[in-house]
């Protein structure tokens, strides 16, 4: 499946996005459930922002190729380059802020889901962005 000479990852490249994307939904609604509203808002803003950040790139079906590709690009001014890095990067920074800033809970069923879904956001948002930015500096570069 995975490949190094020039071709794609794979044909099921939106496939394998929509997964990752719908798997870090979940974590993050899981994490939502079990932080609470009241007392961890901080926590709870970077979340509601990686949902609206995910949400919309899963919903809208956007391909981070091209954003990586007009993020590199030569012709565009500092404030566009930034809304594309913000759009294929946010979701893996605010995955971490989330993980460092969130409340340490206690041992048990609710600590562990917590502990799980945190991991599973990181690392699909991770994966989601460097197989994104791959692919598009594969295709931009090649």
């Amino acid at each position: 499946m995975f490949t190094v000479s020039h071709k794609t990852i794979d044909r099921n490249f939106p496939a394998l996005m929509y997964q990752l994307r719908a798997a870090e939904l979940v974590a993050c609604f899981f994490q939502m459930s079990h932080i609470g509203f009241g007392y961890f808002l901080l926590p709870t803003i970077f979340l509601s922002l990686e949902v609206t950040i995910v949400f919309s790139r899963w919903f809208n079906e956007i391909d981070g190729r091209y954003d990586f590709q007009q993020m590199t690009s030569e012709r565009k001014d500092g404030y566009t380059k930034a809304q594309y890095a913000c759009n294929l990067y946010g979701s893996v920074v605010l995955a971490v802020l989330v993980h460092c800033i969130a409340v340490d809970m206690e041992s048990g069923l609710s600590a562990f889901v917590f502990g799980f879904a945190d991991y599973v956001a990181i690392l699909s948002a991770a994966f989601c962005a460097a197989v994104e930015s791959f692919e598009g500096a594969k295709a931009k570069y090649a």
